[in-house]
Protein backbone atom coordinates (compact mmCIF):
# COMPACT_ATOMS: atom_id res chain seq x y z
CA UNK A 1 0.00 0.00 0.00
CA UNK A 2 1.35 3.42 -1.01
CA UNK A 3 -0.26 5.39 1.79
CA UNK A 4 1.21 8.68 0.59
CA UNK A 5 -0.90 8.92 -2.55
CA UNK A 6 -3.60 6.26 -2.29
CA UNK A 7 -6.45 5.81 0.12
CA UNK A 8 -7.92 2.34 0.70
CA UNK A 9 -11.60 2.24 1.65
CA UNK A 10 -13.10 -1.04 2.87
CA UNK A 11 -16.77 -1.99 2.77
CA UNK A 12 -18.62 -5.14 3.74
CA UNK A 13 -21.54 -6.77 1.94
CA UNK A 14 -24.04 -5.12 4.27
CA UNK A 15 -22.59 -1.63 3.73
CA UNK A 16 -24.14 -1.19 0.26
CA UNK A 17 -20.82 -0.68 -1.58
CA UNK A 18 -22.53 0.56 -4.75
CA UNK A 19 -24.13 3.41 -2.81
CA UNK A 20 -20.74 4.20 -1.24
CA UNK A 21 -19.11 4.34 -4.68
CA UNK A 22 -21.89 6.57 -5.99
CA UNK A 23 -21.29 8.96 -3.10
CA UNK A 24 -17.56 9.04 -3.89
CA UNK A 25 -18.37 9.76 -7.53
CA UNK A 26 -20.82 12.53 -6.65
CA UNK A 27 -18.25 14.15 -4.36
CA UNK A 28 -15.75 14.08 -7.27
CA UNK A 29 -13.46 11.58 -5.59
CA UNK A 30 -11.29 9.58 -7.98
CA UNK A 31 -11.76 5.82 -7.69
CA UNK A 32 -9.06 3.95 -9.57
CA UNK A 33 -9.69 0.29 -8.62
CA UNK A 34 -12.59 -1.60 -7.07
CA UNK A 35 -11.73 -5.02 -5.61
CA UNK A 36 -14.49 -7.48 -4.75
CA UNK A 37 -14.39 -11.01 -3.37
CA UNK A 38 -16.54 -13.48 -5.23
CA UNK A 39 -18.15 -14.75 -2.03
CA UNK A 40 -20.26 -11.94 -0.60
CA UNK A 41 -23.34 -12.04 1.56
CA UNK A 42 -26.31 -12.16 -0.81
CA UNK A 43 -24.29 -11.07 -3.83
CA UNK A 44 -21.44 -12.45 -5.91
CA UNK A 45 -18.38 -10.38 -6.72
CA UNK A 46 -19.03 -10.64 -10.45
CA UNK A 47 -22.56 -9.26 -10.05
CA UNK A 48 -21.30 -6.46 -7.81
CA UNK A 49 -18.58 -5.44 -10.27
CA UNK A 50 -21.15 -5.43 -13.09
CA UNK A 51 -23.02 -2.77 -11.09
CA UNK A 52 -19.78 -0.89 -10.44
CA UNK A 53 -19.29 -0.56 -14.20
CA UNK A 54 -22.54 1.42 -14.37
CA UNK A 55 -21.59 3.74 -11.51
CA UNK A 56 -17.86 4.20 -12.22
CA UNK A 57 -17.15 3.20 -15.83
CA UNK A 58 -13.54 4.44 -15.66
CA UNK A 59 -12.59 2.45 -12.55
CA UNK A 60 -10.69 -0.80 -12.94
CA UNK A 61 -12.48 -3.87 -11.53
CA UNK A 62 -10.46 -6.67 -9.92
CA UNK A 63 -12.17 -9.90 -8.84
CA UNK A 64 -10.69 -11.79 -5.88
CA UNK A 65 -11.37 -15.40 -6.79
CA UNK A 66 -10.43 -17.30 -3.67
CA UNK A 67 -8.74 -20.67 -3.77
CA UNK A 68 -9.86 -24.13 -4.76
CA UNK A 69 -12.93 -24.48 -6.95
CA UNK A 70 -14.55 -21.15 -6.13
CA UNK A 71 -15.88 -19.41 -8.16
CA UNK A 72 -17.31 -21.45 -11.04
CA UNK A 73 -15.26 -20.86 -14.21
CA UNK A 74 -18.37 -19.83 -16.13
CA UNK A 75 -18.87 -16.82 -13.85
CA UNK A 76 -15.37 -15.52 -14.57
CA UNK A 77 -15.60 -16.17 -18.31
CA UNK A 78 -18.94 -14.40 -18.56
CA UNK A 79 -17.67 -11.41 -16.55
CA UNK A 80 -14.62 -11.12 -18.82
CA UNK A 81 -16.70 -11.43 -22.00
CA UNK A 82 -19.14 -8.74 -20.83
CA UNK A 83 -16.33 -6.43 -19.72
CA UNK A 84 -17.43 -6.43 -16.09
CA UNK A 85 -13.95 -7.24 -14.75
CA UNK A 86 -10.47 -6.26 -15.88
CA UNK A 87 -8.60 -9.06 -14.12
CA UNK A 88 -8.98 -11.74 -11.48
CA UNK A 89 -6.48 -12.87 -8.87
CA UNK A 90 -6.46 -14.88 -5.63
CA UNK A 91 -6.41 -12.72 -2.49
CA UNK A 92 -3.01 -12.17 -0.84
CA UNK A 93 -1.99 -14.88 1.61
CA UNK A 94 1.52 -13.70 2.54
CA UNK A 95 3.02 -10.33 3.41
CA UNK A 96 4.08 -9.15 0.93
CA UNK A 97 2.28 -11.03 -1.85
CA UNK A 98 4.08 -9.85 -4.97
CA UNK A 99 1.69 -11.54 -7.41
CA UNK A 100 -1.25 -9.66 -5.91
CA UNK A 101 0.75 -6.42 -5.81
CA UNK A 102 1.69 -6.80 -9.48
CA UNK A 103 -1.96 -7.24 -10.53
CA UNK A 104 -2.98 -4.12 -8.61
CA UNK A 105 -0.02 -2.07 -9.86
CA UNK A 106 -0.66 -2.96 -13.50
CA UNK A 107 -4.29 -1.92 -13.20
CA UNK A 108 -3.23 1.33 -11.53
CA UNK A 109 -0.85 2.03 -14.42
CA UNK A 110 -3.62 1.38 -16.98
CA UNK A 111 -6.02 3.63 -15.09
CA UNK A 112 -3.48 6.43 -14.69
CA UNK A 113 -2.54 6.41 -18.38
CA UNK A 114 -6.18 7.02 -19.29
CA UNK A 115 -7.19 9.38 -16.50
CA UNK A 116 -4.17 11.35 -15.30
CA UNK A 117 -2.23 14.15 -17.03
CA UNK A 118 1.00 12.91 -18.56
CA UNK A 119 4.37 14.45 -19.24
CA UNK A 120 4.40 16.19 -22.61
CA UNK A 121 7.48 15.50 -24.69
CA UNK A 122 5.95 17.54 -27.50
CA UNK A 123 3.43 20.38 -27.32
CA UNK A 124 1.40 21.02 -30.47
CA UNK A 125 -0.57 24.15 -31.38
CA UNK A 126 -2.82 23.98 -34.41
CA UNK A 127 -6.31 24.21 -35.81
CA UNK A 128 -8.39 21.53 -34.13
CA UNK A 129 -10.18 20.38 -37.27
CA UNK A 130 -7.29 20.61 -39.71
CA UNK A 131 -6.09 17.46 -41.47
CA UNK A 132 -2.42 18.14 -40.72
CA UNK A 133 -3.15 18.69 -37.03
CA UNK A 134 -4.86 15.31 -36.92
CA UNK A 135 -1.99 13.65 -38.78
CA UNK A 136 0.54 15.00 -36.27
CA UNK A 137 -1.60 13.91 -33.30
CA UNK A 138 -2.12 10.48 -34.82
CA UNK A 139 1.59 9.94 -35.55
CA UNK A 140 2.66 11.01 -32.06
CA UNK A 141 -0.02 8.91 -30.39
CA UNK A 142 0.65 5.75 -32.40
CA UNK A 143 4.40 6.06 -31.85
CA UNK A 144 3.90 6.33 -28.06
CA UNK A 145 5.34 9.87 -27.87
CA UNK A 146 3.59 11.76 -25.02
CA UNK A 147 2.24 15.07 -26.27
CA UNK A 148 -0.32 17.75 -25.64
CA UNK A 149 -2.48 19.43 -28.28
CA UNK A 150 -3.63 23.03 -27.85
CA UNK A 151 -6.05 24.70 -30.29
CA UNK A 152 -4.72 27.98 -31.64
CA UNK A 153 -7.70 29.86 -30.23
CA UNK A 154 -6.80 28.80 -26.68
CA UNK A 155 -4.46 30.68 -24.35
CA UNK A 156 -1.79 27.89 -24.27
CA UNK A 157 -2.03 27.61 -28.05
CA UNK A 158 -1.40 31.33 -28.48
CA UNK A 159 1.57 31.09 -26.11
CA UNK A 160 3.11 28.40 -28.31
CA UNK A 161 2.52 30.47 -31.44
CA UNK A 162 4.25 33.43 -29.83
CA UNK A 163 7.41 31.34 -29.49
CA UNK A 164 7.29 30.33 -33.16
CA UNK A 165 6.69 33.81 -34.52
CA UNK A 166 3.64 35.44 -36.13
CA UNK A 167 4.25 34.01 -39.61
CA UNK A 168 4.81 30.38 -38.58
CA UNK A 169 2.90 27.79 -40.59
CA UNK A 170 0.52 25.66 -38.55
CA UNK A 171 0.74 23.34 -36.76
CA UNK A 172 3.57 24.51 -34.50
CA UNK A 173 5.45 22.02 -32.30
CA UNK A 174 7.52 22.82 -29.22
CA UNK A 175 9.86 19.97 -28.26
CA UNK A 176 11.18 19.09 -24.81
CA UNK A 177 14.61 20.51 -25.63
CA UNK A 178 13.29 23.89 -26.73
CA UNK A 179 13.21 23.27 -30.49
CA UNK A 180 10.33 24.96 -32.28
CA UNK A 181 9.12 23.36 -35.50
CA UNK A 182 6.59 24.95 -37.85
CA UNK A 183 4.60 22.32 -39.77
CA UNK A 184 7.56 19.93 -40.08
CA UNK A 185 7.43 16.92 -42.36
CA UNK A 186 7.14 13.57 -40.62
CA UNK A 187 10.79 12.89 -41.37
CA UNK A 188 11.88 16.28 -40.01
CA UNK A 189 9.93 15.64 -36.81
CA UNK A 190 11.49 12.19 -36.45
CA UNK A 191 14.97 13.64 -36.90
CA UNK A 192 14.29 16.33 -34.28
CA UNK A 193 13.21 13.61 -31.84
CA UNK A 194 16.41 11.67 -32.45
CA UNK A 195 14.83 8.90 -34.53
CA UNK A 196 16.89 7.33 -37.30
CA UNK A 197 15.58 8.02 -40.82
CA UNK A 198 18.39 6.35 -42.80
CA UNK A 199 20.11 2.97 -42.42
CA UNK A 200 23.50 2.90 -40.73
CA UNK A 201 24.99 -0.31 -42.18
CA UNK A 202 26.08 -1.10 -45.70
CA UNK A 203 24.56 -4.59 -45.55
CA UNK A 204 22.05 -6.40 -43.34
CA UNK A 205 21.15 -10.03 -42.90
CA UNK A 206 17.42 -9.25 -42.69
CA UNK A 207 15.38 -6.22 -43.75
CA UNK A 208 11.77 -6.08 -42.58
CA UNK A 209 9.29 -3.83 -44.37
CA UNK A 210 6.59 -2.83 -41.90
CA UNK A 211 6.54 -2.53 -38.11
CA UNK A 212 3.17 -4.03 -37.31
CA UNK A 213 2.91 -7.13 -35.09
CA UNK A 214 4.13 -9.41 -37.89
CA UNK A 215 7.09 -7.20 -38.79
CA UNK A 216 8.09 -6.72 -35.15
CA UNK A 217 7.83 -10.46 -34.52
CA UNK A 218 10.09 -11.12 -37.52
CA UNK A 219 12.58 -8.58 -36.16
CA UNK A 220 12.59 -10.23 -32.71
CA UNK A 221 13.28 -13.67 -34.14
CA UNK A 222 15.87 -12.46 -36.64
CA UNK A 223 17.81 -10.27 -34.22
CA UNK A 224 17.62 -12.82 -31.39
CA UNK A 225 19.41 -15.31 -33.67
CA UNK A 226 22.28 -12.87 -34.11
CA UNK A 227 21.24 -11.61 -37.55
CA UNK A 228 21.76 -7.92 -38.30
CA UNK A 229 18.18 -6.71 -38.69
CA UNK A 230 16.63 -3.45 -39.87
CA UNK A 231 12.93 -2.51 -39.79
CA UNK A 232 11.57 0.06 -42.24
CA UNK A 233 8.37 1.81 -41.10
CA UNK A 234 6.94 4.87 -42.88
CA UNK A 235 4.22 5.78 -40.37
CA UNK A 236 3.83 4.22 -36.93
CA UNK A 237 5.18 1.35 -34.87
CA UNK A 238 2.43 -1.21 -34.34
CA UNK A 239 0.68 -0.77 -37.67
CA UNK A 240 -3.09 -1.03 -37.68
CA UNK A 241 -3.01 -2.99 -34.42
CA UNK A 242 -1.57 0.10 -32.75
CA UNK A 243 -4.86 1.95 -33.32
CA UNK A 244 -6.85 -0.55 -31.25
CA UNK A 245 -7.99 0.47 -27.78
CA UNK A 246 -7.93 -3.18 -26.63
CA UNK A 247 -6.66 -6.46 -28.12
CA UNK A 248 -7.85 -9.57 -26.30
CA UNK A 249 -6.69 -12.39 -28.59
CA UNK A 250 -2.92 -11.83 -28.67
CA UNK A 251 -0.79 -14.59 -27.19
CA UNK A 252 0.59 -13.86 -23.74
CA UNK A 253 -1.95 -11.21 -22.67
CA UNK A 254 -4.82 -13.11 -21.03
CA UNK A 255 -6.67 -10.00 -19.91
CA UNK A 256 -5.98 -8.03 -23.08
CA UNK A 257 -3.60 -5.23 -23.99
CA UNK A 258 -3.97 -1.92 -25.78
CA UNK A 259 -2.58 -1.76 -29.29
CA UNK A 260 -0.16 0.97 -28.26
CA UNK A 261 1.17 -1.03 -25.31
CA UNK A 262 1.59 -4.15 -27.46
CA UNK A 263 3.48 -2.17 -30.09
CA UNK A 264 5.76 -0.55 -27.51
CA UNK A 265 6.58 -3.88 -25.87
CA UNK A 266 7.34 -5.55 -29.19
CA UNK A 267 9.42 -2.57 -30.35
CA UNK A 268 11.45 -2.65 -27.13
CA UNK A 269 11.94 -6.41 -27.31
CA UNK A 270 13.30 -6.25 -30.85
CA UNK A 271 15.48 -3.23 -30.00
CA UNK A 272 16.95 -5.08 -27.02
CA UNK A 273 18.22 -7.73 -29.43
CA UNK A 274 19.88 -5.09 -31.62
CA UNK A 275 17.24 -4.35 -34.25
CA UNK A 276 17.71 -1.05 -36.05
CA UNK A 277 14.66 1.04 -36.98
CA UNK A 278 14.43 3.38 -39.94
CA UNK A 279 11.38 5.63 -39.72
CA UNK A 280 9.57 7.76 -42.27
CA UNK A 281 11.58 6.54 -45.27
CA UNK A 282 9.26 4.12 -47.03
CA UNK A 283 10.43 1.27 -49.23
CA UNK A 284 9.76 2.22 -52.84
CA UNK A 285 11.52 -0.49 -54.87
CA UNK A 286 13.02 -3.97 -54.62
CA UNK A 287 15.47 -5.70 -56.94
CA UNK A 288 17.82 -8.70 -56.80
CA UNK A 289 21.51 -8.21 -57.47
CA UNK A 290 23.79 -11.21 -57.12
CA UNK A 291 23.14 -13.02 -53.83
CA UNK A 292 21.57 -9.95 -52.22
CA UNK A 293 18.38 -7.91 -52.44
CA UNK A 294 18.39 -4.12 -52.75
CA UNK A 295 15.60 -1.97 -51.32
CA UNK A 296 15.24 1.55 -52.67
CA UNK A 297 13.83 3.98 -50.12
CA UNK A 298 11.71 7.07 -50.75
CA UNK A 299 14.69 9.44 -50.52
CA UNK A 300 16.76 7.34 -52.94
CA UNK A 301 18.81 5.62 -50.23
CA UNK A 302 19.37 1.90 -50.78
CA UNK A 303 19.30 -0.92 -48.24
CA UNK A 304 21.25 -4.06 -49.10
CA UNK A 305 20.15 -7.25 -47.40
CA UNK A 306 20.51 -11.01 -47.66
CA UNK A 307 16.78 -11.47 -47.03
CA UNK A 308 13.71 -9.25 -47.07
CA UNK A 309 10.53 -9.86 -45.07
CA UNK A 310 7.51 -8.02 -46.46
CA UNK A 311 5.03 -7.32 -43.64
CA UNK A 312 3.17 -4.35 -45.07
CA UNK A 313 -0.15 -5.27 -43.50
CA UNK A 314 -3.37 -3.65 -44.64
CA UNK A 315 -4.89 -0.23 -45.09
CA UNK A 316 -8.44 0.90 -44.52
CA UNK A 317 -10.81 0.72 -47.48
CA UNK A 318 -12.05 4.23 -48.21
CA UNK A 319 -15.72 5.06 -48.80
CA UNK A 320 -14.96 6.58 -52.19
CA UNK A 321 -17.08 9.69 -51.66
CA UNK A 322 -15.12 12.73 -52.93
CA UNK A 323 -16.77 15.20 -50.54
CA UNK A 324 -15.80 12.99 -47.58
CA UNK A 325 -12.27 12.39 -48.86
CA UNK A 326 -11.71 16.14 -48.71
CA UNK A 327 -12.53 16.03 -44.98
CA UNK A 328 -10.17 13.19 -44.08
CA UNK A 329 -8.43 14.19 -40.87
CA UNK A 330 -10.80 17.13 -40.40
CA UNK A 331 -13.85 15.35 -39.06
CA UNK A 332 -13.60 12.14 -41.09
CA UNK A 333 -11.17 9.61 -39.64
CA UNK A 334 -10.06 6.10 -40.53
CA UNK A 335 -9.02 3.97 -37.56
CA UNK A 336 -8.32 6.94 -35.28
CA UNK A 337 -10.55 6.14 -32.30
CA UNK A 338 -7.75 6.13 -29.75
CA UNK A 339 -6.35 9.43 -31.04
CA UNK A 340 -9.59 11.36 -31.46
CA UNK A 341 -11.82 9.94 -28.70
CA UNK A 342 -11.07 12.72 -26.21
CA UNK A 343 -11.94 15.42 -28.76
CA UNK A 344 -15.33 13.79 -29.44
CA UNK A 345 -16.75 14.51 -25.96
CA UNK A 346 -20.25 15.90 -26.34
CA UNK A 347 -20.26 15.43 -30.11
CA UNK A 348 -22.34 13.19 -32.37
CA UNK A 349 -20.17 10.46 -33.92
CA UNK A 350 -21.12 8.18 -36.79
CA UNK A 351 -19.18 4.92 -37.14
CA UNK A 352 -19.19 3.34 -40.59
CA UNK A 353 -18.33 -0.35 -40.79
CA UNK A 354 -19.69 -3.56 -39.37
CA UNK A 355 -16.80 -5.61 -38.08
CA UNK A 356 -15.43 -5.88 -34.53
CA UNK A 357 -13.14 -2.88 -35.05
CA UNK A 358 -16.11 -0.62 -35.72
CA UNK A 359 -17.94 -1.88 -32.65
CA UNK A 360 -14.86 -1.43 -30.49
CA UNK A 361 -14.34 2.10 -31.82
CA UNK A 362 -17.94 2.99 -30.99
CA UNK A 363 -17.61 1.71 -27.43
CA UNK A 364 -14.25 3.46 -26.91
Amino acid sequence: RRSSDLQVISAGSADDPVRLLAELRDSRREVSIVLAAQSLSGLTGTRLLAQVRQVLPAAKCLLLTGWGYEPAPDAILQAIALGHIDDYVPPPVTVPDEGFHRAVTELLADWASANRPRFELVRVAGEEWAARSHEIRDLLDRNAIPFGFYPVDSEPGQALLDQAGPDATLPVLLLFDGQVLANPSNTELATALGVRTRPSLARYDVAVIGAGPAGLAAAVYGASEGLSTVVLEPEAIGGQAGTSSRIRNYLGFPTGVSGGELALRAFTQAWNFGTEYVYGNAAAGLRPEGPDLFLTLADGTEVRSRAVVIATGVSYRRLGIPSLDELTGAGVFYGAATTEAAAMKGEDVFVVGGANSAGQAAVH
